[in-house]
């Protein structure tokens, strides 16, 4: 006697992946992206059952966790062709899973986050950063700009 097997057919449709990051560009402006972020960490804390309540201004080490959160995040959607690209002249590492660059300024007096920058591949949340740094710095060129970026990112 032949045993048969009931066989199931599934269909299953697959829609490219979304970028996350793209969702926090509801708001227009970096500090404003930071902030939701931090309130969202925060909402996310504050609904697990043993936590303490967090109910005031934000502090700023949330803004800081905000901000590197953020920095995965569009780092996870980097694609890995454009990152081996890279890969092949420039030493990356690894610090609090978030990518940073090897440089040869290592025995400087210089900031930590200006010796190890971290890598912000092209997004337009990054873009949003260099632009109200820009702003900041009072509309400065290029060269006045690009060194406060990299000690002002984590």
């Amino acid at each position: 006697m032949i045993e048969r097997r009931k066989t199931v057919i599934v269909n299953l449709n697959i829609e490219p992946k979304e970028n996350s990051g793209n969702r926090f560009l509801y708001f227009s402006s970096y500090p404003r992206i930071i902030r939701m972020t931090a309130w969202i960490l925060r909402f996310s804390q504050n609904v697990r059952e043993n936590s303490y309540k967090l109910t005031k201004e934000l502090s700023y080490e949330e803004i800081q966790r905000a901000e590197e959160t953020l920095i995965r995040i569009i780092q996870s959607e980097w694609s890995s062709d454009k990152r081996e690209k890279y890969t092949q002249t420039i030493q990356f590492y690894e610090e609090n899973k978030i990518s940073k660059v090897r440089s040869r300024l290592i025995l400087g007096q210089d900031p930590e986050d200006f010796v190890r920058p971290t890598v912000l591949p092209d997004h337009l949340i990054v873009r949003r950063f260099i632009d109200y740094a820009h702003k900041t710095l009072h509309h400065a060129g290029v060269q006045t700009t690009l060194p406060h970026l990299r000690v002002g990112i984590r």
